[in-house]
């Protein structure tokens, strides 16, 4: 369990679970590898992101090799301007990508829908 301002993406059990963390520079370069995946941009202090971090700890230890789980941090100033871009305005914002491109996920965030999501 984590503490009110610890980065959940970024503790031991996240680092297990195959989560993989972006900043704007890394989001560049792997945008151009990225086929399939879950793009999650959160804040530490957003309690919806909190809850949710489990559920994206199991999707990414269960699917890692098939859709990735990609997480941006929303507090550092060096991914504001990528937010823009992508239209970021709350927090959690869940994009889907599927072949490459990047659409906005607005599914129920729990195992099932993901898993079905994942395949359709």
């Amino acid at each position: 369990m984590t503490k009110d301002n610890d980065d959940f993406y970024a503790s031991a059990d996240a680092k297990k679970s195959k989560i993989i963390k972006l900043t704007a520079k890394k989001f560049n370069k792997e945008i151009k590898n990225m086929c399939n995946g879950f793009l999650v941009v959160y804040a530490i202090w957003c309690g919806h992101c909190r809850n949710q971090s489990e559920v994206w700890k199991t999707i990414s230890k269960e699917f890692h090799n098939v859709y990735p789980v990609y997480v941006i941090d929303g507090d550092n100033k060096e991914n504001f301007k990528l937010m823009d871009k992508l239209g970021v305005e709350h927090f959690p914002t869940i994009f889907k990508i599927k072949h490459g491109k990047i659409m906005p996920y607005l599914g129920s965030v729990n195992k099932d829908n993901l898993v079905l999501s994942i395949y359709s």
